[in-house]
């Protein structure tokens, strides 16, 4: 018998003609006559043993006895897959869910939710659940015709938020400072990860002074209510910084012996770089002299080169050589033959007009001043007349107007290389003969 429902007793008796039933207590009260006798709603003080005793026509029959059992309307409860109690939950899309059934022996389930849902199973199962399953489940169920107390719970399915939208992918040069963002269009964190950085929770991610090792793929995702995005990816390319930083440089001078033809070498240089030349002339001509390095000057003037990287890192240094032809040996003749056969006709140095304004003097054999010159090197030389030098023996002085770099001279006392700086005194003889 159910509690709280309505209990009905019938006495089946073949007695004859009217009979009445009479329906008594435990104690032999008598609580009511009629057949059948109703109880309007069954509690727990009419769970007794009871008589029903049938009279007719002046005779009663035995008593008979009688009890009854009372079902009570026990709890139902719905527990999680850790077997507790539940009243709520949130899920994400695709996910699965299940709730488990606790209840009296020989409770037959019944299941109701969202969408039509029914189930008589104990236990039941959502297998990678949308957000139109989001509802009531409600769990009823009863031991044989008795209900028992309902249960119920709110399940949430939190539908996938979008990827997010990632800027500041691009090329950047090793040890720049970055930002990369990231946009949603929902509530939710935006979640990244890289191996060399770690994991970063925010729109905004500033990355400071990126190697080489902080670039390549990052992940993002966004996480509303506990429920991951797909994740989305960018690249950040970092170009390295070359091994040598090189610095601009001052000019730099070369002065080489006319027969050699310097190499144009920068005090320092990076492959990462390209090299940019120009060359401007004596009269002020620039012009493109090339690219790369390893150059030669083939004539003197000025070379400027341009060393750049380009992007990202935009690295930029320069420099320029002035590059000079110096004299680096001179011969002193000493004897001249000024008889018109085009050999030996003068005493003369042509090549001092590397040395502009170099003097000489020649003196006969009395100390007298026979030629003398403020500028011996653009001079024609000496190349006396019969009249004006007879044969015999004369002297110079040459003053060459030097200021710097290694000079070897040749003259009537054998060579010597002049290597300290400055103007060079020569005295010598010199024969005419006709």
């Amino acid at each position: 018998m159910c509690f709280g429902n309505e209990a009905n007793f019938w006495v089946d008796f073949g007695a004859p003609g009217e009979a009445i039933v009479w329906w008594l207590n435990a104690n032999g009260d008598t609580l009511g006559t009629g057949n059948p006798w109703i109880i309007a709603e069954a509690d727990w003080t009419d769970a007794q043993t009871y008589e029903a005793i049938v009279g007719s026509e002046g005779c009663f029959s035995p008593p008979v006895a009688f009890d009854f059992d009372l079902v009570p309307p026990e709890d139902l409860i719905i527990l999680d897959a850790s077997a507790q109690p539940i009243e709520s939950d949130q899920i994400c899309q695709n996910d699965d869910w299940a709730l488990f059934g606790e209840g009296p022996a020989g409770t037959v389930w019944q299941w109701s939710g969202p969408g039509n849902f029914g189930s008589n199973a104990e236990d039941i199962a959502l297998t990678s659940a949308q957000p139109d399953e989001s509802g009531w489940y409600v769990a009823t169920g009863a031991v044989g015709s008795c209900p028992m107390n309902p249960d119920s719970v709110w399940l949430d399915v939190y539908p996938t938020p979008d990827a997010p939208a990632l800027m500041g992918f691009a090329e950047i040069c090793e040890g720049s400072d970055w930002q990369l963002i990231g946009t949603s269009d929902g509530p939710g964190s935006i979640e990244w990860y890289h191996p060399y950085w770690g994991a970063f929770t925010g729109t905004d991610w500033t990355l400071s002074g990126v190697p080489v090792a902080g670039g390549g793929t990052f992940e993002a995702y966004v996480v509303e209510a506990g429920c991951p995005s797909p994740i989305a990816y960018g690249t950040l390319d970092v170009a390295p910084l070359p091994d040598v930083v090189l610095q601009s440089f001052s000019t730099i001078l070369i002065e080489h012996c006319p027969q050699n033809t310097p190499a144009l070498d920068l005090p320092e240089y990076d492959p990462l770089y390209n090299a940019s030349w120009t060359y401007t002339d004596g009269e002020g001509t620039t012009i493109n002299f090339g690219d790369g390095i390893g150059l030669d000057a083939n004539n003197d003037g000025f070379y400027e080169v341009l060393l750049t990287t380009g992007a990202p890192c935009d690295l930029e240094a320069s420099g320029s050589f002035d590059v000079e032809t110096v004299l680096c040996e001179l011969i002193v003749p000493n004897v001249i033959s000024p008889n018109q056969d085009a050999q030996n006709e003068r005493f003369a140095l042509p090549d001092l007009t590397y040395f502009p304004f170099s003097s000489c003097t020649i003196y006969n054999r009395w100390g007298q001043a026979v030629f003398t010159s403020n500028d011996f090197g653009n001079s024609a030389g000496w190349q006396p007349s019969v009249a004006e030098a007879s044969e015999g023996t004369y002297y110079y002085r040459v003053r060459i107007n030097r200021v710097s770099g290694d000079l070897t001279i040749t003259d009537e006392n054998g060579t010597t290389t002049y290597t300290e700086p400055g103007a060079i005194e020569l005295v010598g003889s010199l024969t005419l003969v006709r």
